[in-house]
């Protein structure tokens, strides 16, 4: 059996991003929070934030979010 908490699998630092319809943010959050808790520190920290404007880099055009 691997050890998931010994230094070999562990990493320093990982940043995820998640991009969800509003409806389900906290059907997210309840998962994101029980599965990635260790009870260690250095857990981490979830951030939510709304997402009103994304930009296409290859064109530059704009897509409007649902939020508008």
């Amino acid at each position: 059996d691997a050890d998931l908490l010994s230094h070999d699998w562990m990493s320093s630092h990982v940043r995820l991003e998640v991009v969800i319809e509003e409806d389900q943010v906290e059907v997210i959050v309840r998962s994101i929070l029980k599965e990635a808790h260790t009870g260690l520190p250095g857990d981490g920290i979830l951030f939510v934030s709304p997402l009103d404007l994304v930009y296409r880099i290859r064109s530059g055009d704009t897509i409007t979010t649902h939020r508008r």
